[in-house]
């Protein structure tokens, strides 16, 4: 089954769906070389890693969720883990909060996936960025 395309999911939210693609591949590839001592609480790495990333693309924080989310289906396909068994995640909160629960999410979903060993990981958002429309 093919996820959903960003296109659709941009437009939904108002945002230029070129710049969701962008934060898609930003954010993708910033995920994959974070460590998670980057995501213990405290930390500001993850922050300020998205409102780079934000700007660069000039996106939305409802653009940054829908890019993440595709994302979350490009690697799911990408990679060999069990679908259903995978959690969905759950964007509660203030929309700031959502967008950085939703990162923390992708991270782990890329480590699981990719395993521990960083060029895995790259490997694995490489592949799954190249299903991107």
């Amino acid at each position: 089954m093919r996820p959903r395309s960003l296109t659709a999911t941009a437009l939904v939210d108002g945002d230029d769906a070129e710049a969701v693609k962008v934060f898609a591949r930003l954010s993708g590839v910033g995920l994959a070389g974070l460590e998670r001592d980057d995501l213990l609480e405290g930390s500001l790495v993850l922050v300020f890693a998205m409102s780079a990333w934000l700007r660069s693309a000039r996106t939305s924080v409802a653009g940054a969720c829908a890019a993440l989310l595709q994302l979350r289906q490009l690697l799911l396909q990408a990679s060999t883990l069990d679908r259903p068994s995978e959690p969905v995640p759950l964007l509660a909160g203030e929309p700031r909060t959502a967008v950085l629960g939703l990162a923390t999410y992708v991270h782990g979903l890329i480590c699981r996936a990719g395993g521990p060993d960083g060029s895995s990981r790259c490997s694995l958002v490489e592949q799954a960025l190249n299903l991107l429309d």
